[in-house]
């Protein structure tokens, strides 16, 4: 691998000249009888050495020297790069500021595309140049299981249609989309996965909550089931004794480039709950467009992440032992 010297400026040459002279006064650093000194170089004398950096020597020994007439001296200001020499120097060219100016319509499509860089270029028309995309490293996709609970009281009917899946699917995506972009994490689906009924009898501590999601690796639905303490872990995981529920599982979508690293679902989680009073309106009026009454019954709404909740098998005997339980209770 060809060697990359490094240059002191000419103001430390100078020091160094003298430093090496005073010690040259009482010490032969070209001699192969005394230890090696620091910055070694090789040269007719140190000048030489200094100003061309010709060889290292090492050893200090002036048998390093392959070169006729040249001895080792030490104290040059010169240097040998390591093996990842050239890596730095790559990095050094890197270092552009304008590396990660993107442009697009917004800074997602910038993030998502890295399809036009700009800052000592102008963009095309109607885009604009956003800067640290961070189109230097890989997206990462998001895959983000979360429960939506829709409380509320007398239900037209115990499963949103498909219009109300409608309704209620755009407006969390709508939502999270505008919302995460604020995280600049890109949201691109919410989709409806399955869904449960949780009647309002007035006993609650026997009655299971069911969480559902695709399983990524398997393509198969999976289910877990939420027990009281899951429930009431935040301390909003019961229900008012007023009101009934419809327990939606959704699985979110999207892309992002780290770093930094986020806790997509917290954000989420915690985006949702900071805004169900908004997205209950919302819902309420979407589903007026769309010809449906169903969110009119709609109080309020929860979210909590699958990974808030520990999963265990689920089986009809765990859920006969619960419900039987609440009715003796």
């Amino acid at each position: 691998m060809k060697s990359i010297i490094a240059r002191t400026t000419a103001t430390k040459r100078f020091g160094k000249l003298l430093w090496a002279v005073l010690i040259l006064q009482h010490h032969s650093y070209h001699s192969t009888t005394h230890a090696a000194a620091p910055e070694s170089f090789c040269g007719t004398n140190w000048v030489d050495a200094e100003k061309n950096c010709f060889e290292p020597c090492p050893s200090g020994d002036d048998s390093d020297c392959t070169t006729d007439g040249h001895k080792c001296y030490g104290y040059t200001g010169c240097s040998v790069a390591t093996d990842n020499g050239a890596e730095e120097e790559e990095e050094e060219e890197l270092e552009d500021p304008y590396r990660n100016n993107m442009c697009g319509a917004t800074w997602i499509e910038a993030m998502l595309t890295c399809s036009t860089p700009c800052g000592t270029t102008s963009c095309p028309s109607g885009q604009v140049c956003f800067a640290a995309t961070g189109c230097d490293t890989p997206l990462a996709p998001i895959v983000s299981n979360m429960l939506m609970s829709l409380l509320g009281d007398n239900f037209p009917s115990l499963r949103l249609g498909n219009i109300e899946q409608g309704v209620f699917s755009e407006g969390v995506l709508e939502f999270l989309a505008q919302r995460m972009e604020e995280e600049r994490v890109s949201i691109n689906r919410a989709n409806v996965v399955g869904q449960s009924y949780i009647g309002n009898n007035g006993r609650r501590r026997g009655r299971q909550r069911m969480l559902q999601w695709n399983d990524t690796i398997t393509g198969s639905t999976r289910t877990i089931e939420l027990s009281l303490e899951q429930q009431q872990k935040r301390g909003r995981r019961h229900l008012p004794t007023s009101s009934s529920a419809i327990d939606v599982s959704m699985t979110i979508t999207g892309e992002y480039r780290p770093p930094p690293y986020k806790d997509i679902d917290l954000i989420i989680e915690e985006s949702i709950n900071g805004a169900a009073r908004t997205l209950v309106q919302d819902f309420r009026t979407r589903g007026r467009n769309r010809g449906t009454q169903f969110f009119e019954s709609v109080n309020a709404l929860e979210a909590v992440s699958v990974a808030d909740a520990t999963p265990r098998p689920f089986t009809l005997k765990t859920y006969l032992m619960g419900f039987i339980g609440a009715y003796l209770e």
